[in-house]
């Protein structure tokens, strides 16, 4: 039996849901670090992930600075000593996205921590 184009036949997928997610998540990883500087190629990546995400019930983990720290969502990475006393233990910035379904968190953001200590 022939595939696509005379080729070879192609077995039939066999990957989990959670294993194309899982992908897709890790894609949007690679996108982000090829891109950090705003590259419109890298963001044009990163946008259709997300799109493909969403459609598969899959969104970010809305991240903000000086959000407060929620160790459901968040997994601190980082401290840093907060600019403020009304900053501690808010989020400074997210170093990875985070990632939930309706079932719960696939993966909490990755986020840099303001914590109290010596403000400058």
């Amino acid at each position: 039996m022939s595939g696509p184009m005379g080729g070879p036949a192609l077995p039939a997928p066999s990957a989990s849901v959670d294993e194309l997610v899982a992908g897709l998540i890790a894609a949007h990883d690679l996108a982000m670090a090829s891109g950090p500087d705003g590259s419109e190629g890298g963001v044009a990546v990163q946008v259709q992930l997300e799109r493909t995400l969403r459609a598969a019930g899959v969104d970010r983990v809305a991240v903000a600075e000086g959000d407060v720290f929620d160790p459901a969502f968040h997994l601190a990475v980082a401290t840093e000593a907060a600019p403020r006393p009304d900053l501690d233990r808010r989020v400074a910035r997210e170093v990875r996205a985070g990632w939930m379904s309706a079932a719960g968190i696939l993966r909490p953001a990755e986020v840099v921590v303001w914590m109290p200590g010596t403000t400058p």
